[in-house]
């Protein structure tokens, strides 16, 4: 934590002039209209408002934000007159800071970031920054890669990995940053359009976003040879003298996502802040931000040294779409500890409108979840009905693991799933393995039961819903979570899963078409991923 204290001025003048800045800041804020309200082709520093106003009385603000985005607003707050305290406050850090009081603003990277306070403070958020997210490598690399993707490369070209084989990708860490947050919704709309298909574009999606790995911010600015490199533009702008070595910026068809550093300040802020996001929508906003490699808010292109040709932006998801880019953006990120529990009841036997079996395709979406975890995920797999081994409902077909020591394991459990004519004992088998991953919990990881089923319990001398949901809270412990997670097909007793994820935490995914099970598991793991991170 850092104290910053503005410089005193003399200009009594001005006083007026940021008063009015300052309610309008407000009225912006509260409204969510932002920057663009005030016109994204009039910039603060057209308008000829270069004086600064009166430091005699100087109120404080606390304020969580980022590394690289604390030096704007501290020069800001010479302006603003305001006592600034910035907390860095990488990834969603911030959330936590804000809902506890600890601080009185919080500006994450990005909107998909601002999410995790909350969708409507999010979604009314003013942007004080653009920061567009690039694919950069040295010129040799550069050129190797333009020509192996053609003459117009897009981002499509990291959804193929014939395209960049053997380059190595890189991205801006996911654990401080949203530029993999920004990429995945990018990737998703190319993979949606290239598939034809939502479900089927999330699985190519969250496959891409896996082959990508970390690359600090510090070590940003210059990718050797044969790597490529997806981080914020203001990292490797040579008019900054980021890196005399200065990348070349692939200009990618169809434009580039980007981080637009949204001001996230609930209803009761201090004057302070109304004070400072005045100062950020004004002139002294649009210097800082130009000193330390940010672009103006609303913006809609933007040119680099690589290219005369303006590259257009891509619009930010609806806060809507959001979560399920936490999932996408932390395939093999943050690893689950999972155990993956299918019905192998009779009715998983019975052919769909395709003409093939249910089971068929909770095969195909097995195989699919297993190509895109990490090896570090731990993952086991369960399948139950009806009295199918020992006298009990369920069976272990792949002992919970890492995936480096099991997956192919995994892999051929999965293919040789069969339906049986048997009943489904739902509800023994939801309580054994509840209690199976609650012994194997793991801190490091999101703790999951999966369970893929189209029925309900027909199990009579099992336990009964009444004696399942006491036996639950009985075995619940607060400090060692495990959500459940029903992938629940067609006529599946919903009501009976909900009460049941009702004490357990977790969700019902009802799906009405197999193709959706591979979307309903990306579903499942954003919820898991957000309750993490908002702690």
């Amino acid at each position: 934590m850092s104290k910053h204290t503005p410089k005193r001025r003399r200009d009594r003048g001005n006083r007026t002039r940021w008063a009015v800045a300052a309610v309008t800041a407000a009225v912006l804020s509260a409204s969510g209209l932002g920057w663009w309200a005030l016109g994204p082709d009039r910039p603060a520093a057209a308008r000829g408002d270069e004086a600064t106003p009166d430091c005699a009385s100087r109120p404080a603000v606390t304020v969580a934000t980022t590394a690289g985005f604390a030096p704007v607003l501290s020069a800001v707050a010479d302006d603003a007159c305001v006592a600034l305290t910035t907390v860095i406050a990488e990834g969603s850090t911030g959330a936590r800071l804000l809902s506890s009081g600890r601080v009185d603003v919080w500006v994450p990277d990005s909107r998909e970031r601002a999410f995790i306070a909350g969708p409507r403070l999010a979604a009314r958020a003013p942007s004080t920054a653009t920061s567009p997210v690039v694919m950069t490598a040295s010129a040799s690399t550069a050129a190797t890669l333009t020509a192996a993707a053609g003459r117009h490369p897009s981002w499509g070209l990291v959804l193929g990995a014939d395209e960049l084989a053997p380059l190595r990708l890189h991205i801006q860490d996911p654990a401080s940053s949203g530029v993999a947050l920004a990429l995945s919704s990018a990737l998703r709309a190319v993979a949606t359009r290239l598939t034809h298909d939502r479900d089927t574009g999330l699985a190519l999606t969250a496959a891409a976003m896996l082959r990508l790995h970390p690359v600090a911010e510090t070590q940003a600015a210059h990718a050797p040879d044969g790597q490529v490199r997806i981080v914020e533009e203001r990292l490797v702008r040579p008019d900054l003298g980021k890196d005399p070595r200065s990348d070349a910026v692939i200009r990618l068809a169809g434009g580039s996502p980007a981080l637009d550093y949204p001001w996230v300040a609930p209803t009761g802020a201090p004057k302070a802040a109304d004070l400072l996001l005045a100062g950020l929508l004004d002139a002294p906003g649009v210097t800082a931000r130009a000193a330390h490699g940010f672009r103006e808010p609303g913006i809609r292109r933007f040119t680099t040294s690589s290219s005369a040709q303006a590259t257009p932006l891509v619009p930010a998801p609806p806060v809507s779409e959001i979560p399920i880019l936490y999932a996408l953006a932390t395939a093999g990120g943050k690893p689950g500890n999972t155990l993956a529990v299918v019905d192998i009841s009779g009715s998983m036997n019975e052919k769909v409108r395709t003409g093939l079996p249910l089971i068929h395709y909770v095969r195909e979406s097995v195989k699919t979840s297993l190509s895109v975890l990490s090896d570090q995920t731990k993952i086991g797999l369960w399948q139950f009905g009806s009295r199918i081994h020992a006298g009990r409902d369920y069976q272990e077909l792949v002992p919970m693991q890492p995936l480096s020591a099991n997956r192919r394991q995994m892999i051929t459990a999965g293919e040789a799933l069969q339906a049986r004519q048997t009943g489904t004992g739902l509800y023994n088998t939801a309580l054994a393995a509840y209690r199976r991953v609650q012994r194997g919990y793991d801190p490091a990881a999101n703790n999951v039961v999966t369970i893929f089923t189209d029925g309900r319990n027909e199990d009579s001398g099992g336990l009964d819903l009444p004696g399942l949901l006491t036996q639950l809270r009985a075995a619940r412990d607060p400090r060692h979570p495990v959500s459940v997670l029903f992938i629940a097909y067609g006529d599946a007793d919903r009501a009976a899963m909900a009460r049941i994820v009702g004490v357990t935490g977790g969700s019902v995914f009802p799906i009405t078409r197999p193709t959706q099970i591979i979307g309903a598991l990306m579903a499942a793991t954003a919820q898991t991923v957000i309750s993490e991170q908002r702690g």
